[in-house]
């Protein structure tokens, strides 16, 4: 939370290894790595995320931003058009 992804990294790794099932470290791993440009391992990490949460809006969203990063544009387009059907199922 502090923004020092490089720092961040080597821990998370550490924690996801000893808790494979834990949406936050993964998600979190994936934020960082995302935030240091390492975006496909962002989106391996988001998608480990989607695994244990596959209705969670901002990992969608977050999975979408990495894919475009990486010039996958029609997974990018998908899941932000699956972040945009999650919104309009919570709020109904």
């Amino acid at each position: 939370q502090s923004g020092e992804y490089q720092r961040a990294v080597p821990l998370l790794v550490i924690a996801a290894a000893a808790y494979p099932d834990n949406f936050s470290v993964l998600y979190r791993l994936a934020c960082a790595y995302d935030s240091l440009g390492d975006h496909a391992q962002a989106v391996a990490h988001f998608e480990r995320a989607l695994v244990l949460r596959p209705k969670a809006i901002k990992v969608v969203r977050a999975l979408a931003y990495a894919l475009e990063q990486l010039g996958e544009r029609e997974r990018a387009l998908a899941c932000f058009k699956r972040a945009d059907e999650l919104e309009d199922d919570e709020a109904s």
